[in-house]
């Protein structure tokens, strides 16, 4: 079974109990490095944007499926080693609470953050909201979006839509999908960034994208691609095998 997410990330901080004195992440003049934040040009929004990324790519639903909904407040410790100790976890879903706690002890750090050149411990917290509905596939998600009407992928459909003049497979996926990563890359965004993309969306039986859903961090960069698929010209729909127009979906990454 697969789940239609939505989570909201932010910096929240609430009154948790800790064993050990810690820095807020603001106060410290380098964040905790990830691996991937080596090159970054401010290592606390990295931080940030990394531990979001971390929990959006390895929280198991599957662990949570006994709720529709829910909501944990994470806390935690990097200490002076680097080390993540002292996790707290509140929810009000019992399997949420035990699944990010078991994530977040998991999680790996390079290097502690540093004030005043030298290390020290930090205290985080993340707030993780999540909302779940069950699909079998994502035919089934489309088809509640699109008022239960099933919509087909574009490998599926008898008769392609036309968009920028494509109107053959090779043709929309090397502008849906290259053309879009070549315009992520010459905006200055990274390999790492660019692997992270997954987005999807519909076109309507009039010729109108709906639907676009981007999954991916941060808001700036998911709002670069909504525009840049956004300015896609489509001049014609698809259509059925009775060369009526149809509702089509496109999916890149995202299953």
């Amino acid at each position: 079974m697969k789940y239609c997410l939505s989570f909201l990330f932010s910096l929240f901080l609430s009154v948790f109990v800790t064993a050990q004195d810690a820095e807020l992440i603001e106060n410290v003049d380098e964040a905790p490095l990830f691996k991937s934040c080596k090159n970054a040009k401010n290592s606390k929004e990295c931080f940030k944007n990394e531990i979001t990324l971390y929990i959006l790519k390895n929280l198991d639903l599957n662990k949570i499926s006994e709720s529709n909904s829910g909501t944990a407040y994470a806390q935690f410790i990097v200490n002076s080693e680097g080390k993540i100790d002292d996790v707290q976890v509140r929810s009000n879903v019992e399997a949420l609470k035990n699944a990010t706690r078991e994530l977040i002890q998991q999680m790996k750090i390079e290097e502690p953050a540093y004030k005043n050149g030298e290390p020290v411990a930090i205290k985080y917290t993340v707030p993780i909201r999540f909302k779940s509905n069950q699909f079998s596939s994502y035919d089934d998600f489309y088809a509640e979006e699109a008022g239960k009407k099933k919509v087909l992928s574009f490998e599926k459909v008898a008769k392609l839509p036309v968009i920028d003049n494509c109107s053959k497979m090779n043709c929309l996926k090397d502008l849906i999908e290259n053309q879009t990563l070549e315009k992520l890359k010459a905006k200055g965004y990274s390999k790492k960034q660019l692997n992270e993309v997954r987005f999807t969306f519909m076109i309507d039986p009039e010729g109108r994208m709906q639907h676009l859903l981007v999954r991916t961090l941060p808001a700036k960069f998911q709002n670069e691609i909504k525009e840049i698929l956004g300015n896609l010209e489509i001049q014609q729909p698809a259509k059925d095998k009775n060369g009526k127009p149809t509702a089509v979906r496109y999916s890149y990454n995202f299953d």
